[in-house]
């Protein structure tokens, strides 16, 4: 288990990785074999905030040594599963994240990206399962890639962009052999051209509730977006254990879900959250939905330049706030001007539900609103709007807003489950009898309160 925010012998931000440890207890620790990688973490390049190990796509590699407990002879009979979340920077080149020297059948995994740009693989040097993608750069986002062998069918996945790509092949030939094993190199084919977050590996075919665990576990982390279709059969939501379905995101006890897709599926897209999973030792205390247009950033307390800088906590174990949105237009182009509160003239079309599991408290909301179009001049013009129903003529407001170059923020919001909220971007001009001209204070009880409960 190979993961950019632990085990890493640097934490300084662009220097050389020279030993990438595993935290999966079994040392089967990366070091630098030939260009070591450099460790990343910082504004422009982490992924959802969390840093990343980059990849140079000449000679950047690093060490596994022999995955013995994948192969045959092993303890489960040579069967695995194995994941993986990065950023392709280009695809005229062999991008593979897991390889070995190459040539021997049957002897030297390679999973990951082949050299024409919309083919993930994996393969044993033999017995391939290729699985047809969009190119990387459409759209270049983080990727889910899960591969599996069970010693009868070997599955391939991709999860991008909110994009899902699935692939199946009967094979039973076990991968074999003693060949030393990398990342980001396949020798004499090339070397991965991009970024690693996360690298897993189990060496078993894990059970359908284990996927969704660790599905929800990187979504969360990277701001990727789960799909409802999770066997690519056309049949959404199906149950795949006890209460959990194809589009739940499930905490690492397998049960409890923190984002109900059946509840939700109308919001089902651009799926963000921030929680805290000690199972997983894990707490992601700001996200987005990166390289979507999505335009919402949630942090727990506060949005720093990285998780790590967060230094906000969550009370519990499994707190959780999920959102997702209704994929309406975000455009000043589009404004909605009719399902809006009584002062607000008009709203942003695209309305968000959140899914509040635990207590996660106060949050800080941004809002990106480069190239919409919106006059930004005047943070007093916009408004947070907060509804327990998909109405929002009935909603809450919330003033007070602060613009920082193109981002619109709004502090100290308690969002609650079920909760719909969008922003207003234009007040209606008035004033008690109409009178608006030099007036300099304006208190009344019904409007503006930072509560409305008795």
């Amino acid at each position: 288990w190979l993961r950019a925010d632990a085990g890493t012998s640097t934490t300084t931000n662009n220097t050389t990785l020279s030993t990438w440890s595993d935290q999966s207890g079994t040392s089967t620790n990366a070091t630098a074999d030939g260009n070591a990688p450099l460790f990343l973490n910082n504004t422009t390049s982490n992924i959802n905030f969390n840093p990343t190990i980059d990849f140079d796509g000449a000679d950047d590699r690093l060490a596994l040594g022999n995955l013995s407990e994948i192969k045959s002879g092993a303890a489960n009979g040579g069967d695995y599963t194995m994941m993986a979340v990065g950023i392709r920077e280009v695809g005229t080149a062999d991008n593979y994240i897991l390889g070995s020297p190459g040539g021997t059948a049957n002897q030297d995994l390679h999973f990951g990206y082949r050299d024409d740009n919309v083919r993930a693989t994996l393969a044993h040097w033999g017995n391939d399962i290729n699985l047809t993608t969009t190119n990387h750069d459409n759209p270049q986002a983080p990727f889910i890639l899960f591969g599996e062998y069970d010693g009868a069918i070997s599955i391939l996945q991709e999860t991008r962009g909110g994009a899902f790509a699935r692939n199946t092949r009967v094979n039973t030939t076990d991968l074999q052999g003693t060949r030393v094993n990398y990342v980001a190199d396949l020798e004499n084919q090339g070397n991965y051209n991009g970024l690693i977050s996360e690298v897993i590996v189990f060496n078993n075919d894990i059970t359908d509730i284990q996927k969704q665990q660790v599905n929800t576990y990187m979504a969360l982390k990277y701001g990727i977006t789960l799909t409802n279709n999770n066997d690519n059969d056309g049949n959404l939501g199906e149950t795949i254990s006890g209460s959990v379905t194809e589009g739940d995101y499930v905490t690492s006890d397998g049960t409890t879900v923190v984002w109900d897709y059946s509840a939700n599926d109308d919001y089902h897209f651009d799926v963000a959250g921030i929680g805290r999973d000690d199972a997983s030792c894990w707490q992601q205390k700001q996200s987005t939905a990166p390289d979507t247009d999505d335009v919402l950033t949630i942090g727990l307390g506060s949005v720093e330049d990285t998780n790590g800088e967060n230094v906000n906590i969550f009370n519990d174990d499994h707190d959780y706030l999920i959102w997702g949105n209704d994929n309406a237009s975000t455009l000043d182009a589009n404004v909605n001007t009719g399902d809006v509160p009584e002062t607000v003239e008009e709203r942003m079309r695209r309305i968000w539900k959140v899914q509040d599991t635990g207590t996660v408290g106060e949050t800080e909301l941004q809002f990106d609103l480069t190239g919409l179009g919106y006059d930004i001049s005047d943070p007093n013009a916009f408004s947070l709007l907060i509804s327990d129903t998909e109405t929002m003529a009935d909603a809450a407001i919330t003033t007070g807003a602060t613009i920082n170059g193109n981002i619109l923020s709004f502090t100290g919001v308690n969002l609650t489950d079920g909760q719909f909220f969008t922003i207003g971007t234009k007040n209606v001009t008035c004033g008690p009898g109409g009178v608006n001209t030099d007036i300099a204070l304006w208190l009344r009880a019904d409007l503006g309160t930072n509560t409305t409960t008795d």
